[in-house]
């Protein structure tokens, strides 16, 4: 008997403070909502997987509550394994689902972009792993939840710019091109040349709407950051009066570079 007596002490010693008043379990998420519950979570969602001959990539996140002002930005992308070859890239993109939802008293707007993204020099000289310098390209569909803009619209874009911070979350712009509308689920077709050459970016949709963005800035280094990627990016307005939401749920096939870059 003193022996059980002993070893009962040892063991709730062992279990801690409070181990002999164990509580019942009570439900802290079934996850029976459409989306995570920030309230109990604090990561948004993220997926990212090869089918049918397609790379599917889904991201969703949810603004701050803090103000009512500015947005944040989060970024979700599959890289290349050696961007520094890059000079083109092609790829087909379509949005299957996106959202992106405004606050009123915010006057910024949240979006959802899919996009082909990369960095092909540095203005100066460049830093090891760090952007600052770095000229970079996107070429994208974007949700905005700009009233102007109807719920089944998407704006097709290119643009270039140069990173003024080393995460490449500041920036100046040196042009874009208006590349046209698309729907939701609707295939694009997007390619991008570097044309060193002639000092330009050459944007291409569906073989058929073209535009260019030039540069006079100097190319002759290579990027700080080498980077190429099939991507996802949300951002999302600060509203005090509860979470605003940017999701996007893209694919991405037909992925094609010049020959230099993959032999």
């Amino acid at each position: 008997m003193r022996g059980s007596i002993m070893r009962a002490v040892v063991l709730a010693t062992a279990l801690g403070p409070g181990a002999a008043s164990a509580q019942d379990f009570v439900v802290y998420d079934d996850f029976s909502a459409s989306s995570m519950d920030l309230s109990r979570w604090v990561e948004s969602e993220r997926r990212r997987e090869v089918a049918g001959k397609q790379l599917a990539i889904l991201q969703r996140d949810h603004g701050s509550t803090s103000s009512d002002s500015g947005v944040s930005g989060q970024s979700f992308s599959t890289e290349l394994s050696f961007p520094g070859r890059v000079t083109q890239i092609s790829a087909r993109l379509r949005m299957l689902e996106a959202a992106a939802t405004p606050c009123a008293a915010n006057p910024s707007f949240s979006a959802a972009r899919a996009r082909l993204i990369g960095t092909f020099f540095n203005t100066g000289t460049p830093a090891s792993g760090s952007f600052t310098g770095d000229v970079m390209m996107q070429a994208y569909l974007r949700k905005s939840s700009d009233p102007a803009e109807s719920a089944e619209t998407l704006k097709v874009v290119g643009s270039v710019l140069v990173c003024a911070s080393s995460d490449c979350n500041t920036s100046r712009p040196i042009g874009s091109v208006d590349l046209g509308q698309a729907t939701i689920g609707q295939p694009v077709l997007l390619q991008v040349e570097w044309d060193r050459a002639g000092k330009r970016f050459v944007f291409r949709r569906d073989d058929t709407v073209t535009g260019e963005v030039a540069y006079t800035v100097s190319d002759g280094s290579a990027p700080g950051r080498p980077y190429m990627a099939l991507a996802t990016r949300t951002e999302t307005a600060a509203c005090s009066a509860g979470h605003t939401t940017s999701f996007v749920d893209a694919r991405f096939d037909n992925v094609l570079l010049n020959r230099t870059a993959v032999w």
